[in-house]
């Protein structure tokens, strides 16, 4: 077995299954529920405080909808209970700050350069 669904395991197990054909034996209930891990975002992404997020899903696999604030293509194909004027929310922002205890809350990994044209 593999083991660690909230470190990206899952999506090895599903690598791993594609090329030997197999099906993988996924037990990570809120991938199960919605169609991906929102406590593992893909690359490009991070979560701010897993603890947190633990509690916010058990909120959502409870039957809690939420709403999704921010630019997150890969949760599009996901299978959460959305509703624009839930309480919980999923929110994408490259904005430091600690967590609202009814927010998921997401960074996109960033970098910002800024250049000045030097003296001649």
């Amino acid at each position: 077995p593999l083991l660690g669904g909230l470190a990206g395991v899952n999506r090895l197990a599903r690598e791993i299954g594609e090329v030997l054909a197999v099906a993988p034996a996924i037990t990570t209930s809120g991938e199960l529920r919605f169609g991906t891990c929102v406590l593992n975002p893909p690359a490009g992404y991070v979560l701010a405080d897993l603890e947190q997020g633990k509690r916010f899903v058990a909120d959502l696999l409870g039957g809690q909808p939420v709403r999704v604030e921010g630019a997150a293509d890969w949760l599009d194909a996901a299978r959460l209970p959305r509703d624009p004027e839930a309480a919980l929310a999923i929110h994408v922002t490259p904005s430091a700050r600690a967590p609202r205890a009814e927010e998921l809350l997401i960074h996109p990994r960033c970098v910002l350069a800024a250049l000045e044209p030097a003296d001649a």
